[in-house]
């Protein structure tokens, strides 16, 4: 079983939003986007409207409407992104044998698997949308 680093809601959010950074502010719609990314329609609209909600993206209706980013590509981090969709970056959930391990507390590879968090926070620290395109 592997472990998950990134969700595909979030994995998606930012291919979308790493389009919309190199539209040069030029309005997208869902569909564009979708087509573009090969990403379900059904499934990118949720994760637009998301983004919209939480202040990322700007809408406009009508012919000429679309989604753009409502802040500068270098201003969007992904852990804002990755805590919009799947909340704090955590490997606290060990999974043996496919189970969620009850007795995290008392693990020996706790502080280990807590080193792993604190590094790979670190590192998506300074990463914005603007510095993957």
């Amino acid at each position: 079983m592997a472990m998950i680093l990134i969700t595909k809601d979030t994995d998606y959010a930012i291919r979308a939003l790493c389009f919309l950074a190199r539209n040069n502010g030029t309005p997208a719609s869902v569909a564009k986007i979708s087509k573009e990314l090969n990403i379900s329609y059904a499934f990118l609209r949720k994760i637009m409207q998301k983004l919209n909600n939480k202040g990322i993206l700007r809408s406009a209706k009508g012919k000429r409407g679309g989604f753009t980013l409502k802040h500068a590509a270098d201003e969007i981090f992904v852990n804002t992104i990755i805590d919009i969709f799947q909340g704090p970056l955590e490997f606290k959930r060990c999974v043996v044998k496919h189970h969620v391990c009850p007795d995290f507390k008392n693990c020996l590879l706790r502080t280990k698997i807590e080193a792993i968090e604190d590094y790979a926070q670190k590192v998506l620290e300074p990463v914005t949308i603007k510095s993957l395109i």
